[in-house]
């Protein structure tokens, strides 16, 4: 039998693979992590001048409620950029993130990332309460509004949602009231 020749890795191979290793990790965590932090503390409100007992929520008004939640700090991923479904008591609503805009339309979303299921009253109150961000971090605790998950959670973090999903609710992603729908 021949002899076998011992393969020895050295040290600085192994040492530079580590550091290509981590160097990866940093940047996967930064770019899944960061996010711009839009500040919408001026945005218009289209409920503004308006009689909120007779008000039928529309586009503009959804768009409004996740400007307000964050949604603007979501970002395309792999060529796709972040949908939301709004469900409003049975009016379904689609929004789209497109380059730190939203684009709102009626109807269901055809693949959406999450739904957000709520009702006209909650949208009102919160919309009538001091800070609409903290009235809806309480009612998707209580239940009185919910988020569901649809798209698979590795899509869900390099869009961004975590850190919405988070700061909505006070939870972590995979917290009891997000719902797994499939």
């Amino acid at each position: 039998m021949g002899d076998r020749k011992k393969r020895v890795v050295s040290i600085p191979f192994v040492i530079g693979i580590l550091l290509i290793l981590i160097l990866l990790g940093v940047v996967f965590v930064y770019y899944t992590t960061a996010s711009p932090n839009i500040n919408t503390s001026n945005t218009p409100s289209p409920f503004a001048n308006q009689d909120l007992n007779t008000i039928v929520i529309q586009e503009p008004h959804i768009t409004f409620l996740l400007t307000k939640m964050g949604a603007l700090n979501l970002r395309s991923s792999g060529g796709e950029n972040p949908v939301i479904e709004v469900v409003v008591d049975d009016e379904h609503f689609t929004s789209e993130i497109i380059q730190g805009d939203i684009a709102t339309e009626k109807g269901p979303a055809p693949n959406p990332d999450i739904k957000i299921i709520t009702t006209r009253d909650e949208i009102i109150n919160g919309v009538k309460s001091a800070d609409l961000k903290s009235y809806f971090r309480d009612s998707f605790s209580s239940g009185r509004s919910r988020i569901e998950k649809v798209a698979g959670y590795s899509e869900l973090f390099s869009k961004g949602y975590v850190n919405l999903y988070q700061d909505m609710t006070g939870n972590s992603f995979t917290g009891s009231v997000i719902r797994v729908v499939e």
